[in-house]
């Protein structure tokens, strides 16, 4: 997903149109945008995990398990869970957008 991610933080830029900037500037602002984009899209599956599996989750995260692992367990647990990340996508773009 990350590549994902990483294509849809380069349109948010491009929509953005913030001009010529210095190389490493722009560097540093797709990894900030990175970074939040991650942080919405894991609050988001946080607040859309059932509570019981929350303590597994966090077994999960913390045993440092590959992304694939990570997606098929919040796909089994999250009925819609690409609906839910793709509304958190839209609210974020539309924030970011409107700023």
């Amino acid at each position: 997903m990350n590549d994902t991610l990483e294509v849809f933080v380069d349109r948010l830029l491009d929509e953005r149109d913030i001009g010529e900037i210095d190389a490493e500037v722009m560097a540093e602002m797709k990894r900030d945008l990175l970074e939040r984009v991650e942080d919405r899209i894991n609050m988001c599956i946080v607040e859309h995990l059932p509570p019981e599996a929350l303590a597994e989750f966090e077994q999960l995260l913390d045993s440092d398990a590959s992304d694939e692992k990570v997606q098929e367990f919040c796909g089994k647990k999250i009925a819609n869970i690409d609906e839910v990340i793709a509304s958190e996508l839209l609210q974020f773009r539309q924030t970011y957008l409107s700023n």
